[in-house]
């Protein structure tokens, strides 16, 4: 009748299944379910579909104890799409708890692949930024490096680098500035890496080097053979870090001068330079000893 308008699949006597087409008076809906009218698998209501709900409040909606979806490919590789219509639109990800949105995966198109960025937000914050140039920012939104991690609360960020092995005497972790050329050796004086130490310029709003130590070749490379130096620059309060110490592949050390002469050598350009040796709250009692093996001059 035109209240009720029902196409049976199946009989009563055989428990068949029923599509069950309603009027205008049962809001246009359909549904397909077992026999028995508490079996109702899926619902098709206003453009809807609610499977295991008869009121879906999206296109499709899946209710459950706990649902799942399978992607089961026999060949190839199964995919989910998220296809928008403008590089101004977003895709989005969203993990609810009763409704209310606690974290999600967010995708902004860009015009420019470089400025497209996918955003993960966890606890009602987002967290990670990955930008379509392949940065990535922990704590920022626009990663000015490779990683950039960056925090406004004090005494944070922290990198913690930590091995947990349940063996005795296992060996720490490491942190490795790789540098080098495809078909070739580096030369002499090429940066390999550099531990910088920067701080805000609040008047030219850009950072400056406080200090940082730099590691570099003290020689051509060539197989088996990578001789290197480390340099210790600091900050008298200028605009540029200057060169105080140097650690030569050979293990000489110079201090105001990079080409040591002997095992320490220091250099200062004043006319007042001097090392001082003095014992603690200011005592007498520092000593300098010279030593040399049996038949040779100490001096």
């Amino acid at each position: 009748d035109s209240d009720n308008l029902r196409f049976k699949l199946g009989d009563s006597s055989g428990n068949g299944g029923y599509l069950e087409l309603y009027s205008e008076a049962e809001a246009s809906t359909a549904m397909i379910r077992s026999y028995a009218i508490s079996d109702v698998q899926a619902y098709f209501t206003a453009g809807n579909v609610g499977i295991g709900t008869n009121d879906p409040s999206t296109l499709l909606e899946l209710e459950a104890t706990t649902p799942e979806i399978t992607l089961d490919a026999t060949g190839g590789h199964p995919a989910i799409n998220f296809d928008v219509a403008d590089a101004s639109d977003t895709a989005v990800l969203n993990f609810k708890l009763n409704t209310a949105t606690k974290g999600y995966i967010e995708y902004d198109f860009d015009d420019v692949a470089n400025n497209e960025l996918m955003v993960f937000e966890v606890g009602g914050s987002k967290r990670m930024h990955i930008k379509g140039d392949g940065n990535i920012g922990i704590g920022t939104s626009i990663p000015e490096g490779s990683l950039h991690i960056e925090s406004s609360v004090a005494n944070d960020p922290d990198l913690i680098i930590r091995q947990a092995h349940a063996t005795n005497e296992q060996e720490g972790g490491n942190i490795y500035f790789d540098c080098g050329e495809l078909d070739g050796f580096l030369s002499d004086d090429v940066t390999i890496g550099e531990l910088v130490f920067r701080s805000w310029d609040d008047t030219d709003e850009n950072w400056l080097s406080a200090a940082y130590i730099r590691g570099s070749m003290d020689g051509n490379g060539a197989n088996d053979n990578m001789p290197g130096k480390l340099q210790f620059y600091t900050n008298d309060g200028s605009s540029s870090a200057t060169l105080r110490m140097t650690i030569k592949e050979n293990g000489r050390v110079g201090i105001g001068t990079d080409s040591p002469k002997g095992n320490l050598q220091i250099i200062d350009a004043s006319s007042s330079a001097y090392l001082q040796l003095q014992g603690a709250s200011g005592a007498y009692g520092a000593n300098m000893n010279f030593w040399a093996d049996a038949g040779e001059d100490a001096t």
